[in-house]
């Protein structure tokens, strides 16, 4: 049975509008997965077009999702933040829980909550 999934979102300003966001987990199968997204100025994640994070292994170990991933510094894509040494990168949003949902809203620019269709 998965554990759950764990989202980081990476921000200049600190707040989701403007966050690059990555959300990995692993299914009851054992086959993990990586969504590469952004935040929107209302508080919603979407998907990228192009999907630049890389999963390099991803597990369940006892009561506890790990997942290690890769992506380049600069993507050279519109919807991910350019990481360069003189600029300060926020980790803003650290969210897990115990089931994934391809819509969820951020709320006060720090929550996840899962969005009401």
């Amino acid at each position: 049975m998965t554990t759950g999934w764990i989202s980081l979102a990476l921000s200049f300003l600190g707040d989701i509008s403007t966050a690059d966001i990555v959300t990995g987990w692993v299914s009851n199968d054992g086959v993990a997965t990586l969504v590469d997204s952004h935040g929107t100025r209302d508080g919603r994640v979407e998907r990228d077009a192009s999907q630049d994070y890389q999963l390099i292994v991803g597990y369940q170990y006892q009561d506890s999702t790990v997942i290690r991933f890769k992506r380049k510094i600069n993507t050279c894509d519109g919807e991910d933040i350019t990481i360069t040494v003189r600029a300060s990168v926020y980790f803003s949003l650290i969210c897990f829980g115990k089931q994934y949902s391809s819509q969820f809203k951020i709320e006060n620019g720090r929550k996840a909550k899962l969005a009401q269709n």
